[in-house]
Order: C-alpha cells, then sequence, then structure tokens
C-alpha cells in the first residue's frame, strides 16, 4: 500500500508489471483507494480484490509505462490451422506492488518482514475504566508501512477503536477485530515518524476484573 501511495504522489517510480499489480480496482488508474484496498485486505475486511487476485499479460506483450493498463488477458486466434510456439503468459499477483511474494508462500503471508521493534507502555487503569494505549517504533526510520497483531484477554478487556495520532496523521489506517486481538495495518507516502505514537488503541476495562487477572495486552 506504500508502494502505491508513493507512486502516486511522485515520491516512487515503479515498473509497468508493478503498476499492474497496484492497480487492484481494475480501472486502469494506480491511486489512493487502491492503497486502501490493498490494506483492507490485509487486516481481513476484504478477502478479494474488485477485479480478482491474478492478471494474466502475454509475456510477448511489450509493456511500458504507458499501456500497462491496456494489456489483454486473453489471445485471440482466427483460423488456426498450425501449431503455435511463444504463448506463454506472465502471472502478476495484484497487490503485491512490492514484488516481494514468494512462491514458497501462498495466500495473505506473501512476505514477513520483521525485526522492527515495537513497544507498548504500561498502561495502570481501574475496572470498568477506559484506557488508551499508545503504539511506539524504538527509533526507527525509513518505515512507510507497518502490520501489527495486537493480543488481549477478551474476558478482561474491550477494545473500542484505533486512532491516528497527531504526528502521524498522514498515513491509511484500517483495523479489524479477530478472536483474542485485532489486526492493524499502516502505509503511507512519508516515513512514520518514530520519535512519537504512530497509533492509539482505545480499550475499556471489564467492572468484573480483579487483581491478578491477566491484564496484559501485547503484540
Amino acid at each position: 500500500a506504500s508502494y502505491i501511495l508513493r507512486n502516486y504522489v511522485g515520491l516512487l517510480e515503479i515498473s509497468p508489471y508493478q503498476k499492474v499489480a497496484s492497480d487492484v480496482t481494475g480501472n486502469g488508474k494506480i491511486s489512493p483507494f487502491d492503497a486502501s484496498y490493498v490494506l483492507r485486505y490485509y487486516v481481513d475486511l476484504i478477502d478479494h480484490f474488485p477485479v480478482g487476485d491474478w492478471k494474466f499479460i502475454p509475456s510477448d506483450f511489450g509493456i511500458n509505462a504507458d499501456n500497462w493498463h491496456t494489456a489483454d488477458s486473453t489471445r485471440h486466434y482466427h483460423l488456426l490451422n498450425a501449431d503455435a510456439s511463444g504463448q506463454d503468459f506472465k502471472g502478476i499477483l495484484l497487490g503485491d506492488a512490492s514484488g516481494n511474494w514468494s512462491h514458497s508462500t501462498f495466500g495473505k503471508n506473501l512476505s514477513k518482514i520483521s525485526g522492527i521493534p515495537v513497544s507498548i507502555k504500561d498502561v495502570h487503569v481501574s475496572p470498568g475504566e477506559k484506557f488508551k494505549v499508545p503504539i511506539e517504533l524504538e527509533k526507527m526510520s525509513n518505515i512507510y508501512s507497518l502490520g501489527l497483531t495486537i493480543q488481549y484477554d477478551e474476558n478482561i478487556f474491550k477494545f473500542i477503536t484505533a486512532e491516528k495520532t497527531k504526528e502521524n496523521n498522514n498515513f491509511y489506517l484500517f483495523f479489524n477485530p479477530i478472536v483474542g486481538g485485532v489486526k492493524i495495518g499502516i502505509a503511507g507516502s512519508r516515513p512514520l515518524k518514530s520519535s512519537e505514537p504512530i497509533v492509539d488503541l482505545l480499550f475499556s476495562v471489564s467492572k468484573d476484573a480483579r487483581d491478578g487477572d491477566n491484564c496484559t495486552v501485547g503484540i
């Protein structure tokens, strides 16, 4: 999603095949709307793109920066009376604008980049109280996107919402509550500011919570 946003505003050049992968709405243009679809797909708010999962382009199509959106996914034969060779197609996984998909995995776990330190500070609250949990990056730079799964005890906590912070208000944020947690996707056209919280999570505590309960919110 970050690749799509950066290309849209002119901060990043991508190849014609990457443009095909970016156009998940299939309208022949690359826009922030495409980026929003990719993030929604990441957090499982949708399970497919409007135009499907793959785009197939004849391998002999001379794709370039101007004609990438005109590539036909079919071949047309008239009065075919002899064998034809070189009729292959190149398959492009839609949404994979960064081009980092690996054939060793399939589905939504296309490629995992780990090692970005993220921290949650301790918050002390009382039963029945609402509280905010700031999510912070630990002194990292040039981070354009981030995917997180936050886990918590649903018997103790109730997730309310996730909010962009004032310092990082220029990125896209999508979230989706799952069993025992919430999945979060973030992307922008500019690097996230690691000196400030990147997103705030709002929870409430059960009125029945007691000392000694598993009152932990973790990544």
